[in-house]
């Protein structure tokens, strides 16, 4: 179901298209503002020799969204027991994804932090999570970790969770079906 206040459709006939350009060196009026949000970064434990804390500074990162990781902050690394109880602090593996976390907010840059898996063949972290409310307390242990101090964690305030990657699609949400994943949304 949409609800909509007010709709307009234009359908353009005029297919041509004209080349356009900003000359940053002249402008007058208001000025454009930058922004320098990214995936991954400035460090990547999987790397752990690229250090791009120097440049993100430089460039005036704003976020970074930690999707792209591909591990460090995925739930099932941080909560790879899915039978374990969501609040025993001895069942989270926060070593990673706070050198992450730590790392983008020493860069000067905000966490977009997105709760969830990368793209794995393995699906058996995607199949455990059809107990929503069980989903939705390690995620807000992991909120709470980052925080409100929650297991040794952070004050950090970050302000963005993303609730998966592309929740429609099947690689990112395993058997998730759709009224799992609107039950589980309003759960975090």
């Amino acid at each position: 179901t949409a609800w909509f206040d007010d709709v307009s459709i234009t359908e353009f006939t005029d297919t041509s298209y004209s080349v356009m350009g900003v000359n940053l060196a002249s402008l007058t009026g208001a000025s454009i503002r930058t922004f320098p949000e990214v995936n991954v970064g400035p460090i990547d434990p999987a790397v752990e020799t690229t250090d791009l804390t120097p440049g993100f500074k430089q460039l005036g990162v704003d976020y970074v969204r930690t999707h792209d990781f591909e591990g460090p902050c995925d739930i099932h690394q941080i909560f790879p027991d899915t039978g374990r109880n969501p609040l025993d602090s001895t069942a989270y593996h926060f070593a990673l994804s706070d050198s992450v976390i730590k790392a983008i907010v020493n860069a000067g840059a905000q966490v977009y932090y997105r709760l969830g898996n990368s793209d794995t063949n393995n699906t058996t972290f995607d199949a455990a999570w059809t107990n929503t409310a069980k989903w939705a307390q390690v995620c807000l242990q992991i909120v709470k970790h980052f925080n409100a101090g929650w297991d040794k964690g952070f004050h950090y305030n970050i302000r963005y969770w993303e609730v998966f990657n592309e929740p429609d699609g099947a690689v990112y949400s395993g058997d998730l079906t759709t009224v799992h994943y609107i039950v589980m949304y309003r759960l975090c």
